[in-house]
């Protein structure tokens, strides 16, 4: 898919914060250890950013952060990299552009944005001319924010929804078609899955006989055994008695009971799969879940 020829950037949200990106920037790969989180996004030839923050009001948390930043930088005078600061940011913001002997650039970012967020950028150009890092830079910095309120933003490969702030990101897998992102809330599960093109799933049988078929053979969940339900959208299910007392999983989370949906989002071509893994039906209440598309 290629851009708009208006659009030469696109939103990127996650655990709370926000920015533009280039366009051709996507997600690569992310992990969180303790209060420390890292991502790194790429064009369709190179890592182009790395990122590391932590969004505790701790102090070592974030001097560990700050120490990540100051590394860096010695990092690129071992380098015999040429330095030259980075004006024209927000406040809150402190850069430097490295230009390394062989004519590679780099931009080493700090970001102190309040509510306990401390955050490390690293760019990285192969080939690029003076004014592009810089460009980049104050776009991303100009635009970045940090949601607050009872719900958070997430937006990755063109598909955005909003969750409740409580929810930590445990796991992901996105594959060509196919993206599921799974989160935690007091040990309860929720599941995000969309897959694309959509027409060509719904122009095979029933969403929800396909969207069943998907979480049957999906061992993540192995308690129940999923169908397509009386009403448009939905999916019953029930215990797989030949484990009656359910997996490991549902017995040390305490949550044995499961709602799912599915949906067609036609303006995005995504067809939208959730499951929320839970204790007891007041846990089902919205907003307080999500407020997802659709």
């Amino acid at each position: 898919m290629s851009a708009p020829a208006q659009r030469t950037t696109r939103r990127f949200a996650w655990d709370g914060f926000a920015f533009e990106a280039p366009w051709d920037w996507n997600l690569a790969r992310h992990e969180t250890r303790g209060a420390i989180s890292r991502l790194a996004m790429e064009d369709d030839t190179a890592l182009r950013l790395e990122m590391e923050w932590s969004r505790s009001r701790r102090r070592p948390d974030a001097d560990q952060v700050r120490r990540r930043f100051d590394a860096l930088a010695a990092e690129m005078r071992r380098a015999d990299a040429k330095a030259s600061p980075v004006g024209e940011l927000p406040p809150g913001w402190t850069a430097a552009l490295y230009t390394m002997p062989d004519g590679r650039r780099r931009l080493n970012a700090l970001c102190l944005a309040g509510a306990g967020f401390t955050g490390v950028f690293t760019l990285h150009f192969e080939q690029a001319s003076l004014r592009e890092p810089l460009r980049i830079m104050r776009q991303l910095a100009s635009t970045f924010t940090i949601a607050g309120g009872a719900l958070a933003e997430w937006e990755v490969f063109d598909f955005a929804f909003r969750l409740n702030a409580e929810f930590r990101l445990t796991g992901t897998s996105f594959d060509a078609g196919s993206k599921l992102m799974i989160f935690e809330w007091r040990w309860r599960r929720l599941f995000v899955w969309w897959f694309s093109p959509a027409e060509v799933i719904v122009g095979r049988q029933p969403v929800e006989q396909w969207c069943a078929r998907v979480l049957n053979r999906f061992k993540t969940i192995r308690g129940p055994i999923f169908r397509a339900g009386a009403a448009p959208g939905e999916l019953a299910w029930r215990r797989d008695w030949r484990y009656p007392f359910g997996r490991f999983e549902d017995l040390y989370r305490g949550c044995q009971l499961y709602q799912a949906r599915c949906r067609v989002l036609a303006e995005r071509n995504i067809l939208l799969l959730t499951v929320f893994q839970h204790r007891r039906a007041a846990d089902l209440e919205i907003p307080r879940l999500a407020c997802l598309p659709g």
